[in-house]
């Protein structure tokens, strides 16, 4: 039942569930004013992963019933790109629109000078 209402609230890390065994009411009235170690928390869940699993199932199939909620699919894409940039030195890119007769105040730019790298 503990876990059951932590998952509710948001609550996954059995750190975090000690701890509101200590502060939260209504975590203390679920576990009758005692505080389980994370340690034991983590124990448990491991070792009753497929119940948990199962009854999870169940209850978002009550909820359905209910109408409280829709069940679909979500797919997430967790592709990893390779970036080439650098933590400690970043290079920006400088686009300059210039008039036709060149910079302002200054002497005209050659062709290909807009637009060059420069460190930041």
């Amino acid at each position: 039942m503990l876990l059951l209402y932590a998952y509710c609230v948001g609550i996954v890390s059995p750190r975090k569930i000690e701890r509101a065994c200590y502060e939260d009411l209504a975590f203390r009235v679920l576990t009758g004013n005692q505080q389980p170690d994370h340690s034991r928390i983590s124990e448990f869940r491991r070792r009753n992963l497929d119940a948990l699993k199962d009854l999870f199932v169940q209850i978002l199939r009550l909820c359905q019933k209910a109408g409280m909620v829709s069940l679909g699919h979500v797919a997430l894409d967790d592709t990893k790109v390779q970036a080439n940039a650098s933590k400690r030195k970043a290079e920006i890119l400088v686009a300059v629109r210039l008039p036709r007769n060149g910079c302002p105040g200054g002497s005209p730019l050659r062709q290909g000078q807009a637009g060059q790298r420069v460190a930041g």
